[in-house]
């Protein structure tokens, strides 16, 4: 939609009347950015979601992996979601320098055959890399209960947080193996097409990070990543 000045004055209005909602801090500030206005940081209303009360054995199970697991639930749906062909690649590297790494991707969409592709052409994970399709939500809490982290954007975000998961925010629109870092630590947005920010931490770095956590600090991080999700989107709150 082309910039109008009339536009402008509408949503200064809607603002005043709390007629307009942002879903995070990064639409807020894209709404200032095109519309040339101050918007109200109170207009913010982040997703909500239903959360159950934390499962510390999930977690505990989570310790016993024998190969760290990464999940990532996802529309397979290239250049939006391109993250996905980074991570594969990623995965495999770790696994080329004996950092075995389990990588289980589920979801659908217009690229998949690329993907598969993709995954079939590594010769270090093809025995490390599964990818499971399209699955009910049953099947994707069962594998977020079986994951030592997750990476991806959007809603499956604050699914994985749930479950006290630890999770990495993946950049929409990017080719890189790059991430806006840990939701328990940047939770102003679950996705954002890629720009350069001071918290932008590799994948590389983001795995590794929890990767040679402690079973008391992979517990400690796995519960300020589920308290995040109960502060600031709790639909009941």
């Amino acid at each position: 939609v082309k910039y109008n000045i009339l536009h402008k004055y509408a949503i200064l209005k809607m603002e005043k009347r709390h007629e307009i909602r942002y879903m995070d801090e990064i639409t807020l500030k894209q709404g200032e950015y095109y519309y040339h206005i101050k918007a109200n940081k109170e207009n913010i209303i982040r997703l909500g979601v239903d959360i159950v009360e934390f499962n510390e054995e999930i977690v505990k199970k989570r310790l016993k992996n024998d190969v760290f697991t990464i999940i990532s639930v996802s529309r397979i749906s290239f250049p939006f979601k391109a993250y996905l062909k980074a991570l594969v690649k990623e995965v495999e590297d770790r696994n080329f320098h004996n950092k075995r790494t389990k990588l289980i991707i589920i979801g659908y969409g217009e690229n998949e055959d690329e993907l598969k592709k993709i995954i079939n052409s590594m010769k270090c994970s093809k025995n490390y890399i599964e990818y499971m399709g399209k699955c009910d939500y049953k099947q994707v809490l069962n594998v977020f209960a079986q994951a030592n982290l997750n990476i991806g954007m959007g809603t499956t975000v604050l699914d994985a947080a749930s479950t006290g998961l630890p999770t990495l925010i993946a950049f929409a629109y990017s080719n890189e193996a790059k991430s806006l870092g840990f939701f328990s630590e940047e939770n102003n947005s679950v996705g954002q097409p890629y720009t350069k920010t001071e918290k932008e931490i590799t994948f590389n770095e983001g795995i590794n990070r929890v990767f040679n956590m402690t079973a008391k600090e992979y517990m400690e991080f796995s519960i300020k990543t589920y308290e995040t999700l109960s502060k600031h989107y709790d639909q009941d709150e």
